[in-house]
């Protein structure tokens, strides 16, 4: 079954009879055990993050949670409603791995992944910083092995401030030692990412806000569909119409330039 972790981070009250207390979060999967613990205070925030990971009933990892730029009291379970780790088997080879969400406690910034792998004899770590969005487990194509899906953040802040930025879905994919760009292969995700980046810029258009965030997605999506002249068309006669202003005050024209080659040099046009 899968596993879901959070798109996008929301706030937590904790509702405590003292002002401190200890959590612990457990998850299974096959002979692997994952238990995620922590203390908690409503004043200074979290503390004595540790993980530790059992296989076939023997300890092989217990150490204290870290993680690059992420520092207690601030460093927190990137999950606040549900549990934080989980197991599951992301490569499809059988054995699998613990996956650690970690929260780095801005106003929406940022999400850590950590992967603990097997190798053999203890558990090695691989870490990305997935920035502002979350991400959630699933078999998306049920063949065995467990995705990561996102959001690009690449486009949060790129063309318009963070409230209009819209990211398009990105798929991650496990292989063995770290995460890889896996999007152009669940193209149903692409569809209906399509689908919903259509209606924000529509949206936006009808409501006189910021079009450029909700019309850099759309277009992202576009392109993976192998959609790149037909976009380009589009963008360039909504330019025309006055269809594409924004901040910073770029022409129009100007930011579909820019964006076509960002989604060039960016990968997006890797069906053509």
């Amino acid at each position: 079954m899968a596993r879901w972790l959070p798109l996008f981070v929301v706030a937590l009250t904790f509702a405590c009879a003292s002002p401190a207390s200890a959590d612990e979060q457990v998850a299974s999967g096959g002979a692997v055990t994952a238990t995620f613990s922590f203390d908690v205070d409503d004043e200074t925030g979290y503390s004595d993050l540790r993980l530790t990971i059992s296989r076939g009933g023997a300890m092989l990892y217990d150490a204290p949670v870290s993680a690059e730029n992420c520092e207690e009291p601030g460093c927190r379970p990137g999950n606040f409603e549900d549990d934080s780790v989980a197991v599951a088997d992301l490569d499809g080879d059988s054995e699998p791995e613990v996956v650690l969400s970690l929260y780095w406690g801005g106003a929406h910034c940022c999400t850590i992944v950590q992967v603990f792998s097997f190798d053999g004899g203890s558990y090695r770590v691989a870490e990305r910083n997935l920035g502002n969005p979350g991400f959630r487990l699933d078999d998306v194509d049920d063949d065995g092995t467990t995705e990561a899906v996102t959001n690009d953040d690449r486009f949060a802040y790129r063309y318009t401030a963070y409230a209009f930025s819209i990211l398009p879905v990105q798929v991650l994919a496990w292989d063995g030692r770290r995460w890889h760009d896996d999007t152009s292969t669940h193209m149903d995700l692409v569809r209906s990412d399509l689908r919903r980046t259509w209606r924000l810029l529509k949206s936006a258009r009808r409501h006189d806000y910021e079009t450029r965030g909700a019309a850099a997605a759309w277009a992202a999506n576009r392109y993976r569909l192998g959609k790149r002249r037909g976009t380009l068309r589009s963008l360039r006669r909504m330019a025309r119409a006055g269809k594409l202003e924004g901040f910073p005050p770029r022409s129009p024209s100007t930011f579909v330039a820019e964006l076509d080659r960002f989604l060039v040099r960016s990968g997006y046009t890797g069906r053509g």
